[in-house]
């Protein structure tokens, strides 16, 4: 069997970063007469991707390397199973707006690079960090270079992907005006409000809209370069990759890791108010005349600013919030899911399981076995 060729040759590892020892790690899964094999032909007649990842300072590290390193290993994984076949390699890089070195949040350094559009096939932005969706506002706003090097590359037909917060950087170019987009679940109400023209999918893992790609929040970006590993060098690969990398490549909705009642009072004080004793009556039945009371509003006011705040009605907000409180019930408590039912304000069965996998992409049973805490007893009595 010819000899796997050395990744790290393959592609750029980001300065001061070693690159990750995947073709030493396959050598040694395989026959061990592999290593008297003779040389495969050189990798240079393979056709090259070349991806850059745009760095600035306070970005993610974590959706700056994993992406890189997954393309390392796409480029073990293909010279190891077809020597001599002609997949494409991938080669990447970092980059940053004036070609200077950046660090990242947690004080990382990478070596910036001068960015070429003629010498790029996709370029990636990665996650920023911000404590709250106001500080995320003025960060993107400050970053005016690095918006005009995305429009720059997006109008000479490079792809551009856009990571979890890294999105906002993106929707601020305007690039994503009219054009469907996902971003952080918990970034949901500021998107819709400082970016009201972009068609936003919040429960979507991925979206492609033409060359502009977005992925959802914190590790969606290894599934949006296993798309990108797709897209260039095929399903085989792709599915490969995933499976040495313990990924789950079938990850299309956010909808079952959201949390939204971590994240779910607004800045409008009628809705704030309406959200705090719909969270105290989730129980009960609620009627939206009795929401507007409390708020203080006209059940017609009430539904229109909790559209301008949320993006959804009242009663959207309700029933999202009730599946919340299942999904938590679910995976911390070992109570039957009638029991589970009952507590987040449902009386019928037949409807509550269809709500819950409308909302989640899963039937109660299987939300529980995929996100139960461990060492809770198994649920016996309701699946």
């Amino acid at each position: 069997m010819p000899k796997a060729a050395n990744p790290s040759k393959a592609s750029k590892s980001p300065p001061g970063v070693p690159a990750a020892p995947v073709s030493r790690i396959l050598s040694a899964s395989r026959d061990p007469d592999a290593r008297r094999a003779p040389a495969v032909s050189p990798a240079a007649a393979r056709p090259e991707v070349r991806v850059a990842v745009l760095a600035f300072e306070g970005c993610m590290g974590s959706s700056v390397l994993a992406p890189m390193e997954l393309f390392d290993v796409a480029n073990a994984l293909s010279e190891m199973i077809a020597p001599d076949a002609q997949a494409p390699r991938f080669s990447s890089r970092v980059v940053s707006a004036d070609g200077r070195g950046v660090t990242t949040r947690l004080g990382v350094r990478f070596a910036g690079g001068s960015a070429d559009p003629a010498g790029t096939d996709a370029l990636l932005v990665p996650g920023i960090w911000h404590a709250t969706a106001r500080d995320l506002g003025s960060t993107v706003r400050g970053l005016a270079a690095q918006s005009e090097m995305l429009r720059e590359h997006h109008q000479a037909g490079v792809l551009v992907g856009a990571i979890c917060s890294g999105t906002a950087l993106l929707a601020e170019t305007g690039l994503l005006d009219g054009r469907e987009a996902t971003t952080s679940w918990w970034l949901g109400e500021m998107f819709r409000r400082r970016y009201p023209r972009v068609r936003l999918a919040l429960d979507k893992m991925l979206t492609f809209d033409g060359k502009l790609w977005c992925a959802g929040a914190a590790t969606a970006h290894l599934s949006l370069c296993l798309k990108l590993i797709e897209h260039h060098a095929g399903a085989e690969i792709a599915a490969l990759v995933a499976r040495w990398m313990l990924i789950d490549p079938n990850r299309d909705s956010q909808a079952p890791y959201a949390m939204i009642d971590l994240f779910s009072t607004s800045s409008d004080p009628v809705v704030s108010k309406a959200q705090s004793w719909i969270k105290a009556h989730l129980q009960q039945s609620i009627e939206l005349a009795d929401v507007a009371a409390e708020a203080a509003v006209s059940t017609r006011t009430l539904i229109r600013r909790f559209r301008e705040a949320t993006g959804q009605t009242p009663l959207s907000y309700i029933q999202r919030l009730r599946i919340e409180r299942a999904k938590g019930l679910l995976s911390t408590t070992p109570l039957a899911v009638e029991r589970v039912m009952d507590k987040s304000g449902y009386s019928d069965m037949s409807g509550f399981r269809k709500l819950f996998r409308d909302h989640t992409g899963l039937t109660p049973h299987e939300y529980r076995e995929r996100f139960r805490v461990r060492g809770l007893p198994r649920d016996r009595a309701g699946k």
